[in-house]
């Protein structure tokens, strides 16, 4: 968690320290010329021996294109005591070609939200809104008041390091205050949650969270709107605690740590009743995108509660057979140049996305959101940049976004170093120009690390536990790990917050 400090803390001094670039390295600032060639049409081969044209199917096939499996460069400065090197596998499509879909947001009506709730939990036999009463309130003012104990107990003992806890001290005002909060919610809570008897689902309400008894005696919670949907076999809002949270937990002594439980069914296991479940719910084109040991957990007043253990799958539509790594990543924190830069022009969308928790018994746990439908092929193998001019770009946009000034004023005189060590050429979700629809194309995933390098200086480590740690980070799949995304077309860079 220290380093995670660390980390936020070098993310706040970004704008401050950001490199000017020798020259701009952004092709599409907001034209047409990405979309342009999105859209083209591929041209037919000239062939004098073969008077016809070339069908599209054809002329995909004969341009394929093909990249190397690794990109090997020695660390070169490219800035006053800043390295770039790249030790990278180079994960690309086999068979060359690189479509792009075209696809529109869907939403959810309230007869497919009502089909997967059934799909899920089986039949109803009573419902009722998700409400707190006057029990919850009241276990939720026990909490704050054993929490203002804990702090004074910390302060009347000199206010010792208490790790990653929040530190900031209430006033008695603040207190009562805060208190006298939670007692008007007391008075006005129901003292127990009203159902109704029911058979069926026709009283789901969009956009409420509602529970629901089940035949089995199970309760399970449910919210439905057009663009998200959640069911949990959970007395409450279920969530999915994974094993990279417990870990972390554990380490740091968390009391959620306390709650974990062994996952007693094995990952292959897991997957056969995923793929029977996906087909119930219609869902059998998405594929797994990554899977970790979890628990099913809820939150009673609070408190969280252990539900069951198993595993947690995340699940992607992916038209184009484009591949997907097990990595966890995001488009890295230090690319943030504020609303309307020349140097971000590619607004991101997020990826329909399916979540489900799968134990012994089956699925337990089914989240979807960003729901879209294929509306067509914008072109059936656009064409990529060169390798050459890929590996330009990833330098390029790294120098300009790594904050090099500031660890300088950290350590005088030293060289960082920053590593690029994977390559994934894959798909994403781009907003249109014209906001009509979005883009599945083509783009490059460049992991790197060097924060790391950094947030273990900060803590002390030799160069020898920095190296370990870099290389563990870098081969676990469960972690989040930090990347450049540029389009594949053009190698802008690709930024969920920013863009035309």
């Amino acid at each position: 968690m220290k380093r995670i400090i660390i980390f936020c803390l070098l993310c706040a001094l970004l704008l401050a320290c950001v490199p000017t670039p020798e020259q701009e390295y952004v092709v599409n600032k907001g034209d047409s010329t990405v979309e342009d060639k999105l859209n083209a049409t591929p041209k037919p081969a000239e062939d004098p021996a073969h008077d016809r044209t070339e069908t599209q199917d054809e002329t995909a096939a004969r341009a394929a294109q093909t990249f190397p499996d690794r990109w090997d460069a020695e660390p070169v400065e490219v800035l006053d005591g800043f390295t770039i090197a790249a030790h990278a596998d180079v994960i690309t499509k086999a068979d060359g070609l690189y479509p792009v879909y075209k696809t529109l947001g869907a939403a959810f009506e309230k007869d497919q939200a009502i089909a997967y709730v059934k799909t899920v939990l089986g039949n109803p036999v009573a419902e009722g809104e998700l409400i707190m009463t006057k029990e919850d309130w009241g276990k939720q003012l026990q909490s704050f008041l054993d929490d203002v104990e804990e702090q004074r107990q910390w302060v009347a003992a000199g206010k010792p390091d208490w790790g990653d806890r929040d530190e900031t001290v209430l006033t008695d005002a603040e207190i009562e205050e805060r208190s006298n909060w939670y007692m008007e919610q007391i008075k006005k809570a129901p003292d127990s949650v009203k159902t109704n008897a029911v058979h069926d689902y026709s009283g789901l309400q969009m956009g409420k969270q509602q529970i629901y008894s089940l035949e089995n005696g199970t309760k399970a919670y449910v919210f439905a709107a057009p663009n998200w949907i959640i069911v949990s076999k959970t007395p409450g809002n279920g969530f999915i605690y994974d094993v990279v949270q417990h870990d972390e937990d554990w380490k740091y002594d968390d009391p959620n740590a306390k709650l974990w439980h062994d996952v007693t069914v094995s990952r292959e296991d897991a997957e056969k009743k995923l793929q029977r479940e996906l087909e119930k719910l219609d869902l059998s084109e998405f594929s797994i995108r990554s899977e970790r040991e979890a628990n099913l957990m809820y939150t009673s007043g609070d408190a969280n509660q252990y539900a069951s253990n198993g595993w947690k799958f995340e699940l992607i539509r992916n038209p184009a057979d484009y591949p997907t790594t097990e990595f966890s990543y995001e488009a890295s924190q230090f690319l943030e140049y504020g609303e309307g830069s020349d140097f971000v022009v590619n607004k991101a969308i997020g990826k329909e996305r399916i979540v489900v928790f799968i134990d012994k018994d089956g699925l337990q746990y089914f989240e979807y959101d960003h729901p879209k439908k294929i509306t067509g092929i914008a072109n059936p193998n656009v064409e990529l940049l060169p390798f050459d001019e890929v590996q330009d770009r990833a330098i390029k946009s790294l120098t300009m976004c790594f904050p090099i000034k500031t660890v300088q004023g950290w350590y005088p005189g030293e060289v960082i170093p920053l590593e690029i060590y994977t390559m994934l050429l894959t798909g994403y979700t781009v907003r249109a120009k014209d906001g009509a629809g979005y883009y599945e194309m083509p783009c490059w995933i460049v992991f790197y690390d060097g924060w790391d390098y950094v947030a273990n200086k900060l803590l002390g480590d030799s160069e020898e536990q920095i190296a370990e740690y870099r290389s563990q980070n870098r081969n676990d799949l469960r972690l989040q790990h930090d990347c450049l995304i540029l389009n594949a077309v053009d190698g802008s860079v690709i930024h969920s917050g920013l863009g035309y």
